[in-house]
């Protein structure tokens, strides 16, 4: 018969809970796909109305957002999350390293990957990252991969 103590079980749960974080958070950040440029004064029933969203969608994508008296500015109206379509293990910390060998940007790097800061300051040597997005690759013309 097998006794675990309660400290190691404890320890050993929170272990588990931390990796599922890990997995579970590597994947591309969610991007705009649609914006439209609101007039100062706009009120999100009218950009609403131009635009074909309804107001509830408007202030979620755009927390913060003042749905009575808009500054004017750019909103974002539709957004999606690109599919991940290949990993790539980290074998040094810099973004700049991965990015090269894959040829994107450190910038998009960041964008593929919603567990990695801005700074790219907190990659795991032997961890996996995305590399790659739904099939955006130069010179596809597709919308959601125009930069």
């Amino acid at each position: 018969m097998l006794f675990i103590s309660t400290a190691n079980l404890v320890s050993a749960l929170a272990l588990c809970s931390t990796l599922t974080g890990l997995v579970l958070a590597n994947g591309p950040r969610t991007q705009c796909s649609v914006t439209y440029n609101a007039p100062p004064g706009a009120n999100c029933t009218s950009i609403g109305e131009q635009a074909g969203v309804n107001q509830s969608t408007i202030q979620s994508i755009n927390p913060g957002t003042d749905c009575n008296d808009f500054p004017g500015g750019t909103l974002c109206l539709k957004q999606w999350t690109p599919t991940c379509t290949l990993n790539a293990t980290a074998t040094n910390q810099t973004c700049d390293a991965l990015a090269d060998v894959w040829n994107i940007t450190s910038s998009d790097f960041v964008e593929y990957n919603d567990n990695v800061n801005d700074t790219c300051s907190n990659l795991v040597i032997g961890q996996p990252y995305c590399v790659s997005i739904d099939g955006c690759y130069p010179g596809n013309d597709a919308p959601f991969c125009q930069q």
